[in-house]
This record gives C-alpha cells, structure tokens and sequence, in this order.
C-alpha cells in the first residue's frame, strides 16, 4: 500500500506547482529541509519508540512524496529563470513544459509497468 500511496501522492505533488508556484529557490529549499523530519519520524515508529500506527504511516509517506513531486517539478521551473536575460525569454516556456511533461510521462510509465508487471503474476 504504500508503494502505491507513494506513487500517487508524488503524481498529485507534480501539478500542484500550477495551483501554488514556489516563489524562490530558497522557498523550495525550505521545504526540502522541511521534509527531513519524516526520515526520523519513520525510523522511530519503525523501533515502536513513537507509535503512529497504520494510517500515520500512510500519511507521512503521502505528505513526504507529495512534497517529493512538488520540489521535484518546482525546481525545474525555477532553473530556466537562472539563465542570461538573451536566453531566458525564448527557453523558458519551452523548457518548463518539456521538463514537467517528460516527469509526469516518467511517473506514469512507473504506474503502468507496475500494474502490468501484478498482472503477470
């Protein structure tokens, strides 16, 4: 399940970049430093120190992967901004698109394998 919850989630993180673009490459900095705190909160529950259970499992993943898909799509938006002022205005809706659909087309082809793959079994 939470291979699945992983994949879904760092799918629907991708678009959010359209609904809520990040400002700066230190806002997106800020929320990868952010997302570090999952890394421990896994372990512990791991060695029953902190027991979150099934569902705050699911969560942590869902939350980690969702940001994972928005830093991820955010950070190649924000990279053609970081071009010369000649250069800029030609590539950058070219680039951006052309990076955000090869992603998302990545994620999809993982989904699709995956499924074809259970299937075989």
């Amino acid at each position: 399940i939470l291979f699945y919850v992983r994949l879904f989630s760092d799918l629907l993180g991708r678009p959010a970049t359209l609904l809520f673009p990040p400002r700066s490459v230190s806002c997106v900095g800020l929320i990868t430093a952010a997302r570090l705190i999952f890394v421990p909160l896994f372990f512990l529950d791991v060695n029953n120190t902190l027991v979150l259970g099934d569902w705050g499992m699911i969560f942590g993943v869902a939350a980690f992967a969702f940001t994972s898909g928005y830093v991820a799509t955010g950070i190649r938006q924000l990279a053609p901004n970081a071009l010369t002022d000649t250069r800029t205005e030609v590539t950058v809706p070219k680039q951006s698109s052309l990076i955000n659909v090869s992603f998302s087309m990545a994620v999809l082809l993982g989904l699709v394998v995956t499924f074809v793959l259970l299937l075989k079994k």
